[in-house]
């Protein structure tokens, strides 16, 4: 269990013996990632190169991880992404000693 869970815990034991009614939404661990590649990223329909091109992810574009898939040779891995348009694909997260993607929280750190 993580700590959120955990303090999630913590609080119901407090606020729910006093009445408090509870609503869930199921947004814990949804991580959005930013990209970094400057031309881009494909969104194609399965985690590799020889899986379709079904749409495109621009630099700077925020998407929301779904899965991930780890990679094979020099590829780092596959996200599975949503975009804020609503298309559902897969990324590849970079080659060799290239990163596409970072998380966006990580960017906004690196900036200052």
């Amino acid at each position: 269990m993580d700590r959120g869970q955990t303090r999630l815990k913590s609080s119901l034991k407090v606020l729910l013996p006093f009445g408090f009614s509870l609503v869930l939404v199921a947004t814990a661990g949804a991580t959005e990632l930013v990209v970094t590649a400057t031309k881009g990223l494909n969104l194609r329909a399965g985690p590799g190169v020889k899986c379709e091109v079904v749409g495109s992810v621009a630099y700077d574009e925020v998407v929301t991880e779904m899965d991930y898939k780890a990679g094979t040779g020099n590829y780092k891995g596959w996200y599975k992404v949503k975009t804020k348009a609503g298309e559902i694909g897969w990324v590849c997260a970079g080659l060799n000693n290239e990163f596409w993607l970072i998380r966006t929280d990580e960017k906004k750190r690196r900036r200052f």
